[in-house]
């Protein structure tokens, strides 16, 4: 009797180590879907995201930023993302788009906007960077500076991220455009437009 209950003892052990490790590997699964894979779908357009209809001025939460878009925008909010990403429709294989990266202190951009170039540098090896300013733009006391980068997709599309740092009165914002390069004559100006009138 005491050798089948070891029997059946060592059995359910034996399972629940299987289950476990089945468990971790689902997780990390689960993990690596939501930080890389759904928001490089997303931008190619395979899947459709909730999504909600934006038009004229948009507020980004729990900030005094303020943007206005162009028609036929919408807003979604990607796993870990703490602000929505703003896209427009298909062009050339890619959702341009806007992101609120992040809030730093005025006075505080240049080194911010260095910081995430380097943060992206480590996760994609042919991340480029090809263009650099450092520019005035329109609202009162504010100063951009504007880097572009480049990189491949999946689909080997090239995507030009154009990264804005702008100042407000109390707080200086990273702010990233991205877009299929064959659409640059077209997107960059629309783009600077956007974030050159923008409010805060």
């Amino acid at each position: 009797m005491k050798q089948v209950i070891c029997l059946f003892a060592g059995v359910f052990m034996k399972n629940i180590n299987i289950l476990s490790r089945l468990y971790r590997t689902i997780r990390t699964s689960f993990l690596l879907i939501a930080l890389f894979i759904l928001p490089g779908l997303f931008l190619a357009g395979c899947i459709g995201s909730r999504e909600e209809k934006i038009s004229g001025k948009f507020t980004f939460p729990d900030t005094a930023l303020t943007i206005t878009v162009p028609d036929g925008w919408a807003e979604t909010t990607l796993p870990g993302s703490r602000f929505p990403l703003l896209f427009g429709k298909i062009e050339y294989g890619i959702h341009p788009n806007i992101k609120l990266q992040g809030i730093l202190p005025a006075g505080e951009v240049q080194q911010a906007v260095d910081s995430y170039l380097q943060q992206q540098s480590g996760l994609y090896q042919d991340y480029t960077v090809i263009d650099r300013q450092k520019r005035g733009f329109s609202a009162k006391g504010s100063i951009t500076v504007k880097v572009l980068a480049r990189r491949y997709n999946n689909e080997n599309i090239p995507l030009i991220h154009a990264i804005y740092g702008i100042e407000g009165e109390e707080n200086a914002y990273i702010i990233v455009a991205t877009f299929a390069e064959p659409c640059r004559e077209k997107l960059e100006p629309v783009f600077d437009r956007i974030i050159g009138e923008s409010e805060r």
